[in-house]
Order: C-alpha cells, then sequence, then structure tokens
C-alpha cells in the first residue's frame, strides 16, 4: 500500500477501526516524527528536507506489513496503523524495524542526513475507538516523548490533562513575553584562586500575575519544547546585553552567561541572532559566555559541533553545563571548542558524603585541566565543600554560599559589598575595559 496524505489516511483508518469492532484484538496507532526538521530545511534548503521527508516515508513503507496503513499527516510527520496485534511487544519490534532500516543518516546529493524518529502510540480499543480521539491520544504521547527527551511513548490518561495544562501554560508564556512579566537574575561565579566574582550567570524568572516570583523549573521546560523558544532566547539574549553594558560601567569586563536550551541549539540563524544582539548593545565577545547541557549536545553531537564552532570562531566563550550527566565521549569532549565544564551539582553537594563524588569531581578536574578547559563546581552550599574544591584544584565556584541569583540592581550593591565582590582592580591589571556602550542605555 503506498504512502497515503493525510485526508486519505484518516478515511482509510476510520473504515479500519469500523471493520475492527467487535473483533477482541489490539491495534496500534503509531505516530512518528521526524527529529529537527526545521535545522534540516534550514541549513540544507527546504528541497532536500522535502526529499528527505519522501525517502523516510519509502524507508517505513518497506518495514511495515502489508495490511499496516501508512500515511504522510503533514510536516516531518507520519502515521501508521498496525491492525490486530498480539501484544504491545509487536508494536516496539515495529519501532526497531523502521529505525533499522532507516539507519543513522540518509544520502541525498551527496550530503548525509543524520535522521532519527520520535514516537507516540495509543491503543485501539484500550485508549480510544474513535479516530479522533485515537490520533490526538497518539499525538498527546508524541509530544510527551518529544518533552522528555525519549524516543517512544505509549498514551497514558494523565497526558490528556498534561496537554491540556501545557497549552495553558503556552499561553501565558506568549503573554508573559508580551507584558513583560519574565527577567533575568544573575548568580555570581568566584574565581577561586582570588576569592572574587568574575562572571555571571543569568537565569529567568517569571513575575506571574497571579502565583508571585517562579523559578524556571517550574516553566521552562514547557516553554523550551514550544514555539516560544526562539522568541525567548532572543528576549534573554538582548536582555542579557543590555545589562551586562550597564554593568559595565562600574565593573569593566565582567562576564555574563546565558544558557541555550536543545531546541534552540540547532536553529539555523542562531549564531547571527547571538552576534546582533551584541552589535546592538557593543559588548564584545569577551564578555559573552553560552551555555548548552552535555545532555542537549547529545541529542546530536555532530550538529552540536558544528554550532559550537561558529561560535568560538566568533570569539564567544563556551560552557558546557551539568557535566557528568549526558554521557558525551572524551574523543567528542577532545573535539569541543569549549572553554569550560560545569560539573553538576548532584556531584559536587555529594562530596560532603563519600568518596566516591569526590573521586568523579577529581577525575573531571583532571580531564577537563589536561585539555586545557576551566572547570565551574555548580550548587555550593557549605565552607566545607568550598575548602575541598580548592584543595582538588577547581578553577571557579557558584551556589547559595556566595549569593542566590539576584536582579541587576541588587547584583551591583552586592558586588562592590560583599567579599565576594568584583575585584575592579584586578580587571584594570589585566587590561579590560567597559565597552562605549549606546548613550540610550539606561540603568
Amino acid at each position: 500500500m503506498p504512502v497515503l496524505d493525510r485526508s486519505e489516511f484518516l478515511a482509510k483508518l476510520h473504515q479500519m477501526l469500523r471493520g475492527l469492532r467487535g473483533c477482541g484484538s489490539q491495534s496500534v496507532l503509531l505516530l512518528a516524527d521526524i527529529r529537527q526538521l526545521r535545522v534540516i530545511n534550514g541549513r540544507l534548503g527546504y528541497g532536500i528536507g522535502d526529499r528527505l521527508v519522501e525517502r523516510v516515508g519509502e524507508i517505513i513503507r518497506t518495514a511495515l506489513r502489508p495490511k499496516d496503513l501508512l500515511g504522510h499527516l503533514g510536516g516531518g510527520c507520519f502515521g501508521m496503523f498496525l491492525p490486530r496485534l498480539p501484544g504491545p511487544e509487536v508494536a516496539q519490534l515495529a519501532i526497531h524495524r523502521i529505525d533499522e532500516h532507516l539507519g543513522d543518516a540518509i544520502a541525498l546529493d551527496d550530503v548525509e542526513v543524520p535522521v532519527r524518529l520520535m514516537y507516540g502510540q495509543a491503543w485501539y480499543p484500550d485508549h480510544a475507538r474513535d479516530v479522533d480521539r485515537l490520533l490526538n491520544d497518539a499525538e498527546l504521547a508524541l509530544a510527551a516523548a518529544r518533552d522528555r527527551g525519549g524516543v517512544s511513548l505509549v498514551f497514558e490518561p494523565d497526558m490528556r490533562e498534561e496537554g491540556m495544562l501545557s497549552t495553558a501554560l503556552v499561553a501565558e508564556l506568549r503573554l508573559a513575553l508580551e507584558q513583560q512579566q519574565l527577567e533575568l537574575y544573575y548568580q555570581p561565579k568566584v574565581t577561586l584562586a582570588t576569592g572574587r566574582t568574575s562572571s555571571l550567570e543569568a537565569l529567568v524568572r517569571w513575575t506571574h500575575p497571579g502565583r508571585g516570583i517562579l523559578p524556571p523549573g517550574q516553566f521552562m521546560p514547557t516553554l523550551e519544547n514550544s514555539h516560544l523558544a526562539l522568541p525567548f532566547t532572543e528576549w534573554s539574549l538582548n536582555l542579557a546585553m543590555h545589562e551586562v553594558a550597564v554593568l559595565g560601567r562600574r565593573f569593566p569586563g565582567i562576564q555574563v552567561a546565558v544558557n541555550l536550551s536543545a531546541n534552540v541549539l540547532y536553529a539555523p540563524n542562531l549564531v547571527a541572532q547571538v552576534q546582533a544582539a551584541m552589535a546592538i548593545w557593543n559588548v564584545p565577545a569577551s564578555q559573552l559566555a553560552l551555555e548548552v547541557t552535555e545532555s542537549a549536545m547529545m541529542r546530536d553531537p555532530r550538529s552540536s559541533l558544528e554550532t559550537l564552532r561558529r561560535f568560538a570562531d566568533a570569539g564567544i566563550r563556551l560552557s558546557i553545563d551539568d557535566f557528568g550527566t549526558g554521557y558525551s565521549s572524551l574523543a567528542y569532549l577532545r573535539e569541543l571548542p569549549v572553554n569550560e565544564l560545569k560539573i553538576d551539582k548532584s556531584f559536587i553537594m555529594g562530596t560532603t558524603q563519600g568518596q566516591e563524588n569526590r573521586k568523579i569531581v577529581l577525575s573531571i578536574i583532571e580531564l577537563a585541566h589536561n585539555l586545557d578547559i576551566g572547570v565551574v563546581a555548580e550548587g555550593v552550599e557549605q565552607a566545607a565543600t568550598l575548602d575541598w574544591l580548592r584543595e582538588a584544584g577547581c578553577d571557579l565556584a557558584q551556589g547559595f554560599y556566595f549569593a542566590r541569583p539576584m536582579p541587576r540592581k541588587r547584583l551591583e550593591q552586592w558586588l562592590k559589598a560583599s567579599e565576594w565582590g568584583f575585584a575592579e582592580q584586578a580587571s584594570n591589571e589585566t587590561g579590560a575595559r567597559a565597552p562605549a556602550i549606546p548613550s540610550d542605555v539606561t540603568d
């Protein structure tokens, strides 16, 4: 059976469901979505993207049974209906067979295009008995797989409520961006050799009209997996550059780190967007660092490396966040043009509890220094932890022991008054100068 278009697929699915009524067997609707198709379109052109979608459909068809239904539902999404299955394990076998047939990449015009699919499953008749509900449940499972970084998820009833909550939260976040309810707080990073602050990490906070100030953990996972990810990144970059330009008047050369999410990392215009923000506020590349989690890079190591090299070529500092949680290889780490590794706080906080975490932290520090990469310890909350990190040769640290994240004006006071504050004299000795900033930049 050929690959059907959306209307043909849904009409045929409706007929098949009517024929299955009362048969007593299980059937599954599988949705498969091509990961990072928008990035592929942006980098290689929509012609390549369209051909990739067509080729993926052809390959999926070869992996299915003749009686299985296959349709292209739009974009990079395919629908498959596998009737009369003996059990759920057969659906997993079908997914495995499809992935095997696809391989890691597809050659188009002498270009190896990486291809990976995510899957959502909904079962007839257990989850739904009509086309609309079955399709909706499979879409919720696919969205959950995307949000949770998984490969394949089976629909669960709780996903209906999660889906409604997520949709409502995205609508609230869109208003938050429009109505300036979001702001950046900054947490100092202290250089352990001097005991003074040299750089900051920008962290978003949401002043919700009904719930007060919300930390990022309560809304960022939803935002990063929505269409707002790119607009949010543009907003955060511009605000961070504005505020570091203001800070640079009093604290010459101070650096700020901005976090990039996994779904933004592969955007084709990301490097240009970052450079535009620096140009608007006349901030030199030496005062900006970009933080990317290790797990985000490992979603597509080849594309991540390409993007990070473009940033490095532009003179922008790069930092791997939450290092130790993403299973990157030593060979891959050697290729990365990074300046800094941030050791995940779970390892740092564990250094006071036993030798195992200390061994892990020591090995990361040694590895990084052998590659001429600096090390930042996250989550420092006790003096004993700080003393041990100094002895271990760690370069920088951040955590509640020094300061909690704070808005810029409070940060300015802290940088002047705290024992961990900005060492202006040390900065001047290095020759750092505050950049000339546009005359309309205000405090």
